[in-house]
């Protein structure tokens, strides 16, 4: 019996061998993606990213810790404006406010976790939620530093990579980063035991493990890589405003979760591409493009309730 044990992570690592050679393949495709695409898909692309890393992160929360938040905007947005006020006041270049920016989400999330946290279901739904409109509050009224409901603007990227399609690349590179840590932190003991506490917490307990700990460590976590998000797109769309931390971002980034699938660790992005072109085809078609997008929306949640992702696979 003892002689099967050195094996394990041989195997394990053969298993693994074929998820990273389909990981490094995707990106190289991605990256390849300026090269066909025009001006306009390069941005819609840069969304499909950006928008799926922030739901990604989400995921950390609803798919493995049994978490649903509505404020998941607060994170995102609070990095833009910490990345456009890093670069308005400190005059510092855009690598140092995009370092910032990340740190600045990671700090909102541990106090705001502080107190979500330790609630559960709705009441954590609805705290989250209050966080987030009372980040949204200030941003939007405090117009001598955010600049109110003008923004900022200015929050442009470096030169080295301010053309469209270096940006794309970099985004790329960054948001394929950020994927891998998180299927890190997922597949970890860490990620391991978030899924123990949300299958039964009591059980977990009783083993010694103190479930608050790992839901705030998974809240922050959370946190930050939708701050990586958030200054992300400040950069890409070279202006930050109040809408960043608005509950339609929160709830996009839920939709985009469940329309992909928040049983697969990959499903959120999924989401983010298929939300984002629905939304591009039916914008060019109808003013009331939220309707059908509604409908179709709808309909994966009655018909494909483990979303499109599930559909094809059925476990993580």
């Amino acid at each position: 019996m003892t002689a099967a044990v050195p094996g394990v992570p041989a195997v394990r690592s053969w298993v693994r061998l074929p998820v990273a050679a389909a990981f490094f393949a995707a990106l190289g495709g991605v990256l390849l993606l300026p090269e066909v695409l025009s001006v306009y898909q390069i941005y819609l692309a840069l969304e499909v990213l950006i928008f799926g890393l922030a739901a990604t992160s989400l995921n950390l929360l609803v798919g493995y810790a049994g978490m649903v938040s509505f404020g998941h905007a607060a994170y995102f947005g609070a990095a833009s404006y910490c990345a456009a006020l890093a670069m308005k006041y400190a005059g510092v270049s855009m690598w140092t406010a995009l370092l910032v920016a990340p740190l600045g989400s990671t700090v909102l999330a541990f106090v705001y976790g502080i107190f979500c946290v330790r609630l559960s279901r709705i009441y954590f739904a609805m705290l989250t939620l209050a966080f987030a409109q009372l980040t949204y509050t200030v941003a939007f009224q405090w117009y001598g530093v955010t600049g109110g409901d003008t923004g900022l603007l200015g929050v442009m990227p470096a030169d080295a990579i301010a053309e469209p399609q270096t940006y794309f690349r970099f985004t790329a590179l960054v948001v394929a980063a950020c994927i891998a840590v998180l299927y890190a932190v997922v597949r970890s003991p860490f990620g391991l035991t978030l899924r123990s506490i949300q299958q039964n917490r009591v059980r977990v307990e009783l083993l010694g493990v103190n479930p608050y700990l790992y839901q705030l460590g998974a809240f922050v976590i959370a946190g930050f890589f939708a701050g990586v998000a958030g200054a992300l797109y400040a950069f890409e769309k070279g202006a930050v405003f109040p809408d960043y931390l608005s509950l339609g971002h929160s709830l996009k980034f839920i939709l985009m979760t469940l329309l992909g699938g928040f049983t697969v660790f990959l499903g959120p992005l999924l989401g983010a591409l298929v939300f984002e072109l629905l939304n591009s085809v039916l914008t060019n078609y109808t003013q009331y493009w939220q309707l059908p997008l509604a409908v179709c929306l709808a309909a994966v949640i009655l018909f494909a309730p483990s979303g499109l992702s599930g559909l094809f696979l059925r476990k993580r």
